[in-house]
């Protein structure tokens, strides 16, 4: 089975999520600042973003440095909308003693079960970096679906009775296998 150390991504959106969070709550003294409660305004804006992950190196550090600012506008102006709503949705109903996972994408384990089938049936085997390259890219196709409980990780996992999102979750892979092989030269 494929494990999340045979391959390495970084969703970008995170980090300026992350800024995005800072900006708001340094605006609004009296919303909650603990780690649990910017964890979930974390994955409520998540949720409603487009990703960008992108492949990272064997032992690289995953973030890279940006700045709201650089920013074009209408990203910027959603992230911002998003971060509002969150701060929002968050400040009236803090979830403080529910029980914690990390805040992760629990969609990535569906594509890496999904994964895993393909390149066994086709008795294929694929590279740090070759991997690393196929999750982004299927990631970046899909609805992120990140969780910072147990139960979230449990509703969120529902694609996988879903057998059109099943489907489109096959196809975004084998559109990433498809770009790994070499394009074919044109014989004149």
């Amino acid at each position: 089975m494929i494990g999340s150390e045979d391959y390495g991504i970084h969703n970008d959106m995170k980090d300026v999520v992350g800024l995005a969070i800072f900006r708001v709550l340094s605006e609004d003294k009296s919303a909650c600042r603990c780690p649990q409660c910017q964890s979930d305004m974390q994955c409520l804006i998540l949720n409603r973003l487009t990703p960008q992950y992108r492949p990272v190196d064997q032992g690289n550090l995953a973030s890279k440095d940006v700045r709201l600012e650089d920013l074009e506008r209408d990203l910027f102006n959603q992230i911002m909308v998003e971060s509002y709503r969150a701060l929002h949705i968050v400040k009236n109903e803090p979830r403080h003693h529910v029980n914690r996972t990390f805040l992760h994408n629990s969609l990535e384990e569906v594509v890496l079960v999904a994964l895993h089938d393909i390149l066994r049936q086709e008795k294929r085997q694929l590279d740090y970096a070759s991997l690393s390259k196929v999750m982004a890219h299927v990631l970046n196709n899909l609805q992120p679906r990140y969780t910072t409980t147990n139960k979230g990780h449990v509703f969120s996992r529902t694609v996988e009775i879903d057998p059109g999102y099943l489907a489109k979750i096959y196809a975004n892979i084998y559109n990433a296998l498809g770009e790994l092989q070499p394009k074919a030269s044109s014989i004149s």
